[in-house]
């Protein structure tokens, strides 16, 4: 009687093991409606970001614009509705590149945990890549665009 006590405390203890690992990885997801507005929150800073940037900070030419310039502008400029990206950006464990062209600019941020992936063109109105559970490689993704 023991064993079959001890067996059925050891099979409660891995279910219990067992289910706290599934809910303590299901915390580590973007759910797809946070994933929507740090994307249409990234492509609506990064459009008046541009502007701001060509026009005052580095004076007509962005081809010197690094991912400190990037951060410290768009914290800068921020909207109080941007907060999730915002916050994305002043996250530990986030990895950021950006490579400025005369008048535009391309950056991606890539969060490690969870894993999410963005990557915007500026110029344009929408974020050109939203990659979920990938591990892909910053540079690669900004020649791309």
């Amino acid at each position: 009687m023991n064993q079959q006590c001890i067996g059925v405390r050891v099979k409660n203890s891995f279910l219990l093991i067992f289910i706290l690992f599934l809910t303590s990885c299901s915390s580590t997801v973007y759910k797809d409606s946070e994933v929507d507005k740090i994307s249409i929150d990234m492509g609506v800073l990064n459009q008046r970001l541009v502007g701001y940037l060509y026009r005052k900070e580095l004076k007509k030419d962005l081809r010197s614009l690094d991912k400190d310039i990037y951060v410290k502008s768009a914290l800068k400029i921020k909207d109080p509705s941007e907060v999730e990206y915002t916050n994305l950006l002043k996250k530990d464990g986030v990895v950021i590149q950006a490579k400025g062209m005369k008048a535009d600019f391309v950056v991606c941020v890539k969060d490690l945990k969870p894993l999410l992936v963005l990557c915007d063109k500026a110029s344009t109105p929408f974020v050109e890549k939203v990659i979920k559970n990938k591990n892909l490689n910053l540079g690669e993704l900004i020649k791309e665009l």
